[in-house]
């Protein structure tokens, strides 16, 4: 008697020590993947250049805390971006808060409107007035890319 009783505590001991393996096993690729997904998204992050359809030059910067858009000859001015709304993985909209004067006040309360290339190193944008009208559209690259 003492003898099956033995081999059910090996059994259920066994049986536990499995369990517990897959469960742990389980959490640590559930784990590994959700790293892996929350450092997808900032791609968008860093420095783009590139030139509008009408030929000015754009110089975008794109940072956690303060993001800008900046316009270089012949229109020279910039505008301050709020805080990123993500549309999907490759689509990004930010809110216009600023604007320093020139053509860029025509953006004012607008939004930019940010499409990822699939290469993850161009960029299309474009500049929307707050009624939603196309102002600006333009095609930029990763700086140093």
């Amino acid at each position: 008697m003492r003898k099956s009783l033995f081999g059910k505590k090996s059994v259920n001991t066994s049986l536990f020590l499995a369990l517990l393996f897959t469960l742990s096993l389980c959490i640590f690729v559930h784990a590994s993947s959700t790293v892996a997904s929350a450092a997808s998204p900032a791609t968008f992050d860093g420095v783009w250049n590139g030139a509008t359809t009408s030929g000015s030059t754009v110089a975008l910067t794109l940072q956690p805390k303060t993001s800008s858009l900046r316009y270089g000859s012949p229109r020279n001015c910039a505008v301050t971006l709020g805080a990123p709304v993500d549309i999907d993985a490759k689509s990004r909209n930010y809110g216009i808060s600023m604007a320093n004067g020139g053509f860029c006040t025509k953006m004012e309360s607008g939004k930019v409107l940010l499409q990822l290339g699939s290469d993850g190193n161009s960029l299309t944008f474009e500049a929307q007035s707050v009624d939603g009208k196309s102002l600006d559209k333009g095609m930029l690259r990763r700086s140093g890319k």
